[in-house]
């Protein structure tokens, strides 16, 4: 299994290395990219409320990309890639089928684990501060 970072990575013998071609492909950040894989791992979310849940869910993720204080608990800058995202969207999908009671439950799962209190506080008020009067966890609650 390969490790989430890149701790303990070794770089493969050249002899290896050179029978394969490397390509380079930048993270997805544009708002089109990340809707795709959150449709992609949450198929389910495509009637009308589905698509405030799946916009939600693409704010929240470029939210959390966007904050610069989020630490774990031994005090480095916590990690929060596609992998967590897609982590999440496919534990929300094979374990919850995809309710949105299981999309809170692994939001807050990959989201806030590991993370000091301090920046616990502020993931939570990232997901607490939904968007279009929906929160993102549990995208059923209206706010008044």
């Amino acid at each position: 299994m390969n490790p989430a970072n890149d701790y303990a990575k070794k770089d493969l013998p050249d002899s290896l290395r050179n029978r394969f071609t490397e390509f380079y492909v930048d993270e997805a950040n544009a708002v089109s990219d990340i809707a795709q894989i959150v449709s992609h791992y949450l198929p389910a979310l495509a009637d009308t409320r589905g698509g405030k849940l799946k916009k939600a869910l693409v704010g929240f993720y470029l939210k959390m990309r966007k904050e610069r204080g989020i630490r774990d608990m031994s005090g480095k800058s916590a990690t929060i890639s596609l992998r967590t995202l897609a982590r999440c969207l496919q534990s929300a999908r094979d374990v919850f089928g995809s309710s949105p009671t299981g999309i809170n439950q692994t939001i807050e799962l990959a989201f806030k684990s590991g993370l000091d209190q301090d920046s616990t506080k502020r993931v939570n008020e990232l997901i607490l501060g939904g968007v279009e009067n929906y929160t993102v966890v549990g995208i059923l609650v209206q706010k008044s």
